[in-house]
């Protein structure tokens, strides 16, 4: 079945952490309206007859604090997300902390089609004009919406944010020459804390990989993942996380590939594979192209490299079922 593709709306926030906060609920209302429901959906499991009150209740009381004492502006702007959209502040913390509460993904059966995101950064020693390139795709449900976030705050650089609509910015790029990518990465222990989303949103506002580093590591973060940053000067960091622990994978032959499993040696043995059993070919994919167009990659290539197909519908970088629709 052909994919409709559909373009991506974007929306220019300015001012407060609030003020922005109220745009984008005024802007999306009724796309957070709808992305609340298919989650409701999907915790529910497809029961009509749920109600997703007992779930909001209980991401206001394992997040809430933990994301205010985190970023006092991420809190500020989901308050504002609340009033601009006239949907209670609690159903927009269950929207940016459903991961957690679905346990991290583990709870996702996808051995039909696995779904999972792909991210990759090169140094300016693979590419053509030697400059920084950090991106990805995003395989994942077609019918959510997704929108791009022009961040102008007050404080703080400007920055770009894609996302789905409702959530916080999830993977971005800020005129401090920064970047930030993302892939799920699973492991059986979530725990109260900051949600995903409130880390990648504060992350976007850091003007450097080491900044970012640090805000990542000082977190009390609720669930494992995987972050992936870059400096317009050739710094490049992956960075694995768990609840309880940050490691480190600096690039090498000037790139990082990362998929949707545990790179790091000593965490391998808590990883449930079994979530994305594609990403192991995914990324000696992504590898071997990236070895194949030595020093010569552009935003081209690396597109191509992105929405390749070869492996078909289980194996392939890209899952889309029509090349013309990467």
């Amino acid at each position: 079945m052909k994919i409709e593709m559909k373009p991506f709306n974007m929306y220019d926030l300015s001012g407060s952490w609030r003020e922005m906060g109220v745009q984008y609920g005024q802007d999306c209302a009724k796309e957070i309206a709808s992305m609340i429901d298919w989650w409701k959906a999907v915790v529910s499991c497809g029961d009509e007859s749920y109600s997703l009150d007992k779930a909001v209740e209980e991401c206001v009381v394992k997040y809430a604090e933990p994301t205010r004492e985190f970023s006092e502006d991420v809190y500020e702007f989901m308050l504002g997300m609340a009033e601009g959209s006239g949907i209670p502040f609690g159903k927009i913390l269950f929207l940016n902390a459903a991961n957690e509460y679905m346990g991290g993904l583990s709870e996702i059966d996808n051995e039909e089609k696995p779904l999972g995101c792909t991210t990759l950064s090169l140094d300016g020693s693979r590419t053509a004009d030697g400059k920084v390139i950090i991106a990805q795709n995003i395989d994942w449900h077609t019918d959510l919406e997704t929108v791009v976030l022009r961040f102008n705050p007050d404080n703080g650089p400007r920055f770009l944010g894609f996302t789905f609509a409702g959530n916080l910015a999830q993977v971005g790029i800020s005129e401090a020459g920064f970047g930030l990518m993302v892939n799920c990465i699973v492991t059986a222990k979530t725990q109260p804390g900051v949600p995903m989303y409130v880390l990648t949103q504060t992350i976007l506002s850091c003007s450097s990989v080491g900044e970012a580093m640090a805000r990542l590591s000082m977190a009390n973060r609720g669930m494992a993942f995987n972050y992936m940053f870059a400096n317009v000067d050739g710094a490049l960091l992956d960075v694995e996380t768990t609840c309880d622990d940050v490691f480190g994978i600096c690039k090498e032959k000037g790139y990082i590939a990362h998929t949707n499993h545990f790179l790091t040696p000593c965490m391998q043995q808590y990883d449930l594979g079994k979530v994305f059993l594609d990403t192991y070919v995914r990324r000696s994919s992504v590898c071997d192209m990236v070895e194949a167009g030595g020093s010569e990659h552009s935003v081209e290539t690396v597109k191509e490299i992105l929405r390749n197909h070869i492996g078909g519908e289980h194996y392939a970088v890209c899952l889309t079922p029509h090349k013309e629709t990467p």
